[in-house]
């Protein structure tokens, strides 16, 4: 059986980015992530990580993450659609978990409909937990709009000083500036 490697990808010209970028834009649609140039810039930021599960020269799925000093952030996470329903989520989540001594942060749509309460159970499964803040995500492009999210970490409910630095982290170092 070929194991399946957790792989850094720090830049575009890495041969398994192309496919992560595919995932990337299957998995989240325009408002909800960058475009193509702003993602380049983003590899420059000491912070950011992009992760990559690879077997057999397949990317199986990718995370987006920040590591700050108090907390960890999940920006965006994915399975490639040829390989979900098969536990790979669940496994590459769990094993990234077990190796962070922070607080992982991660925003999720609020529930709506039968996607997005799958979505949830999902995280709670992995002991997530909700949190009370309405959390409005700054936008990734011009003229866009702000996203309603909700707000989940583990291993526990974060406090409004570790919520309102993942606040200003977000709009002044995670995000865009877009004038």
């Amino acid at each position: 059986m070929n194991a399946i490697q957790r792989k850094k990808i720090s830049t575009a010209e890495d041969a398994n980015f192309p496919k992560l970028w595919r995932i990337c834009k299957t998995a989240f649609p325009l408002p909800e992530r960058r475009v193509l140039e702003q993602q380049l810039e983003i590899f420059e930021k000491r912070s950011y990580n992009l992760d990559a599960w690879i077997q057999k020269k397949q990317v199986i799925g990718f995370m987006g993450w920040w590591d700050f000093e108090q907390f960890r952030y999940v920006e965006h996470y994915a399975i490639n659609p040829e390989y979900r329903a098969r536990g790979y989520g669940s496994s590459f989540l769990q094993e990234w978990l077990s190796e962070s001594r922070k607080k992982v942060i991660l925003e999720i749509e609020p529930v709506r409909d039968e996607k997005t309460q799958r979505r949830l159970n999902f995280y709670k499964k992995l002991a997530f937990v909700e949190n009370d803040y309405k959390h409005l995500q700054p936008p990734f492009h011009k003229g866009g709009k702000a996203v309603l999210y909700e707000i989940l970490s583990y291993p526990e409910k974060i406090q409004p000083e570790i919520y309102n630095s993942f606040v200003a982290k977000q709009k002044f170092e995670v995000m865009p500036q877009i004038e």
